[in-house]
């Protein structure tokens, strides 16, 4: 039995189809939540952002407690005390993909802002968008900041807070902060957006 070559053409087509349905469903099954939370840009930029900067956070009493001066306002009665490019930082790619993975998040654990202490915030940004994850002081939960209400929408992730805080602790991420007067670096246009 021989078969045709269009035969063979048309059926490596329809597997490279299949192959292609196959991997939209997965992909889709593996991130659906995780693209909600963040919002389809925003989930985009976590997958691969052109900058990406650091922000160390505070307590306004504490920071002026510490002498440091409030650089930037955020919910919640944090001020952004520095601010770091981290977008050369090793590791960056691993826990970009682990922030977009839906298995990663405890969803039905949500906490509201008010009863979390937030540490620090990663602002992804690229082709004039930006999103910003923060993370609790014990890793235990992370939030995404809403610039247009002003607040931290957050999810529990118990599962990746020993990672975030292994990660976080051996990659230098949190080393080197610069105290600027306006955290530059902290949105795309160097203004501060937060």
């Amino acid at each position: 039995m021989t078969l045709s070559g269009t035969k063979i053409v048309l059926a490596m087509g329809l597997l490279a189809v299949a192959a292609s349905v196959g991997n939209w469903c997965y992909r889709t099954a593996a991130t659906g939540r995780s693209v909600e939370f963040w919002g389809p840009s925003g989930a985009q930029l976590l997958s691969g952002p052109q900058t990406i900067h650091a922000l160390k956070l505070l307590p306004a009493e504490v920071a002026e407690q510490q002498g440091l001066p409030a650089r930037m306002p955020w919910p919640g009665g944090l001020v952004v005390v520095a601010s770091r490019d981290v977008t050369q930082v090793r590791g960056l790619a691993h826990l970009r993909h682990a922030l977009v993975q839906d298995r990663n998040y405890g969803w039905s654990d949500a906490t509201p802002p008010a009863e979390t202490h937030w540490r620090v915030a990663l602002v992804f940004a690229g082709g004039g968008e930006q999103v910003t994850a923060v993370f609790s002081d014990d890793w235990l939960h992370i939030g995404r900041f809403d610039e247009a209400t002003q607040s931290i929408d957050s999810v529990a992730c118990p599962d990746m807070a020993d990672e975030f805080k292994r990660y976080f602790s051996s990659s230098g991420l949190l080393e080197g902060w610069e105290e600027t007067d306006d955290a530059k670096g902290a949105s795309t246009d160097g203004e501060s957006d937060l």
